[in-house]
């Protein structure tokens, strides 16, 4: 693996200390409802700056360069509700400060994320609203000019979220996936033994 791109998988980022935890339907928050309390940091750990837009799951997560960017997944909206979304905030490992770049052109839960060249693939997704089906969409990023752009679609029968992704030479590998999944009590997972190359 080069030093300056990185491909994360199955990262969690800190998330705002005053803000209370919310979780997945099928991972119960907190019962105290408190936020969680800063712990004693050893053995390498300390904390870093919280994400600036709070608590966010079903994720992923990249690094290029210095930068770690946390793209699309879950938000809670106050009224109970999980909706996808498409933001992307910006970690800088360096100044340990966020910021926010252009959001992915179609909001995705569960995306299926790999670098490449210095670039940022999303090949497909999840998305909807109490179902989430998976997405043919995909694109690249290019962090100098901070603009997504399209790329052509999965091919028919082969989109999925939240599959294993890895990067060989300049190949994007995806194992695995999810083309539909129902959260909550009594939910569904459609997952795929499928292995593709972009």
């Amino acid at each position: 693996m080069r030093r300056r791109t990185a491909l994360l998988l199955g990262a969690a980022l800190a998330v705002a200390p005053a803000v209370p935890a919310h979780a997945h339907p099928d991972h119960p928050a907190d019962p105290g409802g408190s936020p969680p309390q800063p712990g004693p940091y050893g053995r390498g750990w300390r904390p870093l700056a919280p994400i600036a837009s709070g608590p966010r799951q079903e994720h992923s997560v990249a690094a290029v360069g210095d930068h770690v960017y946390v793209i699309g997944g879950i938000v809670t909206d106050g009224s109970g509700g999980i909706p996808t979304t498409g933001r992307v905030d910006v970690y800088d490992t360096r100044r340990d400060t966020w910021s926010t770049a252009a959001p992915l052109p179609v909001p995705m839960n569960h995306p299926n994320v790999a670098v490449v060249g210095g670039r940022i693939h999303v090949l497909g997704g999840l998305s909807g609203g109490s179902e989430w089906q998976a997405l043919r969409d995909c694109f690249v990023y290019s962090p100098r000019a901070d603009r997504w752009r399209r790329l052509p679609p999965m091919p028919r029968g082969l989109e999925r979220g939240s599959a294993a992704m890895g990067v060989y030479g300049r190949r994007i590998l995806l194992a695995g996936g999810m083309r539909v999944l129902v959260p909550g009590p009594g939910g569904l997972q459609d997952t795929v033994a499928t292995v593709s190359a972009y």
